[in-house]
């Protein structure tokens, strides 16, 4: 087993915090970024990861990720694309699993999936999603609320040529299409 490098793209301003994931930038501005992650590729990084928030760092501004990481897939040709955490609670379990697919083919197989479950309630609010008390990360006692275990299922089902999932709030209809499926179905 090797060790490999990833690399966490600036997608927001974040001045005055030092020892943070993103460089203390005054302003977003794509040219950094994308050069930035031009330069990952050259020095021969693995991994480039993505926040998935509607809101951080300085007055809010930030990239949406998973725009970001089809961009990201377009402009690189062999680094593995991320998300830091893909919220489940932003975008309709089905839907998600979707994107997860469609990314995976066009990138060649260059997806690693990070799911995850939602915490700044404040963006919840502002963007109005559901923030669920099941989804509130203090006061889970199994480790992962409805939402998620539902999320975290159908992201799976890509593997098996969408398996309805029981039980789920919002399972997947039999109108749901699994085409395109995930680029390597052997895991």
């Amino acid at each position: 087993m090797s060790v490999h490098f990833g690399f966490c793209v600036p997608v927001f301003a974040n001045p005055g915090m030092s020892f943070f994931r993103t460089p203390c930038w005054e302003r977003l501005e794509w040219p950094a970024v994308r050069d930035a992650v031009l330069e990952c590729e050259a020095l021969g990084y693995d991994s480039l990861f993505v926040a998935d928030h509607m809101f951080l760092g300085r007055d809010g501004a930030i990239f949406e990720g998973w725009t970001l990481l089809a961009a990201l897939a377009g402009m690189t040709t062999r680094l593995r694309l991320a998300p830091i955490h893909l919220c489940d609670s932003f975008r309709n379990p089905a839907l998600t699993a979707k994107m997860i697919a469609t990314l995976d083919v066009v990138s060649g197989g260059r997806v690693i999936l990070f799911y995850d479950y939602g915490w700044r309630r404040a963006e919840f609010d502002a963007y109005g999603f559901a923030f669920e008390a099941s989804d509130d990360l203090a006061h889970r006692q199994d480790g992962g609320g409805p939402r998620g275990r539902e999320g975290l299922a159908h992201p799976g089902a890509l593997h098996l040529r969408w398996t309805v999932v029981r039980g789920a709030r919002r399972a997947v209809r039999a109108q749901a299409r699994a085409a395109p499926a995930t680029a390597d179905l052997d895991g």
